[in-house]
């Protein structure tokens, strides 16, 4: 006797519990009619709650009218126009389709073709973004059977890296997937490349340095061109503003004998030490 009431009651808790969980899924928010581009987004979300909330076994006409209440006031006369003959056995999945119609707007095909057509891969784009946008721009172009092979030869035309193009040009029965793989692969080629054909760092910065750093030589060499350049070549001193004030002027060299320079900057060799006299 106690097992039957107990077992009513936990049947009932979990019933209540499923419930509280439905009332607390909120539905979206009412379609703004303004923005018919969201539709695509807001129906998704709408489906999505039916599924959360568990509705989705509803019966049609349950369905219809929690959709056209979601959606607003404004879905009431747009269904009247779409389905003058409304009955209680209209499908959900057919108002839904004839809300998508009246929300769609008519795409110009050769406008979007013109677009597909026109695309080629920038420069900063990997080979994978080009693919999905392809893929993308295909979608609005109606071209059905033929959507693989013209996306295959966008890809030919349009990649970037001049050298996979021609391979491509090149490959017999070329299909969209090996042309994508082979792209792929370029890619990964070139990537690899690069990190090969770049130096080592730490020889980059060994050089760097071995560069920046002068040799000692070269240094003292440098520093005495500089002060020899700076100083008078008859008298040693610095140099003068006017030449004609040098003090060696009119002097006698002790060290040659010449006149107009003085013996520490002469570049004679000394006449002493040739005749081996005392210069004193």
């Amino acid at each position: 006797m106690t097992n039957g009431p107990q077992t009513s009651s936990g049947a009932t808790q979990t019933a209540n519990e499923a419930s509280n969980t439905t009332s607390n899924v909120n539905s979206p928010r009412e379609f703004e009619f303004t923005k018919p581009e969201a539709w695509p987004v807001w129906i998704k979300r709408f489906e999505r709650y039916l599924s959360v909330a568990g509705l989705t076994n509803k019966s049609e006409k349950e369905k219809v009218d929690l959709l056209c209440y979601t959606m607003g006031e404004e879905a009431e006369d747009i269904l009247l126009r779409i389905f003058p003959n409304l009955v209680n056995e209209t499908l959900y999945s057919e108002v839904k389709k004839k809300f998508d119609e009246y929300f769609s707007p008519k795409k110009n095909v050769i406008f979007e073709r013109y677009k597909f057509n026109s695309r080629f891969q920038e420069e900063s784009e990997s080979v994978d973004s080009f693919i999905t946008a392809l893929h993308a721009l295909a979608e609005k172009c109606d071209y059905e059977t033929l959507k693989d092979d013209l996306i295959r030869d966008r890809i030919v035309i349009g990649i970037k890296d001049a050298r996979a193009s021609e391979r491509l040009q090149l490959t017999p029965n070329l299909t969209l997937e090996n042309a994508i793989t082979l792209v792929r692969q370029a890619e990964m080629q070139e990537k690899q490349n690069k990190v090969l054909r770049s130096k080592s760092p730490e020889k980059s910065e060994v050089n760097r340095i071995i560069k920046k750093k002068p040799s000692v030589k070269k240094s003292n060499e440098k520093h005495g061109d500089t002060a020899k350049s700076e100083n008078c070549s008859r008298c040693g001193l610095r140099k003068h503003q006017n030449s004609k004030k040098c003090p060696a002027l009119n002097s006698t060299c002790r060290n040659c004998g010449k006149k107009n320079h003085w013996d520490k900057v002469c570049r004679s060799k000394s006449i002493n030490a040739i005749h081996g006299a005392d210069p004193e």
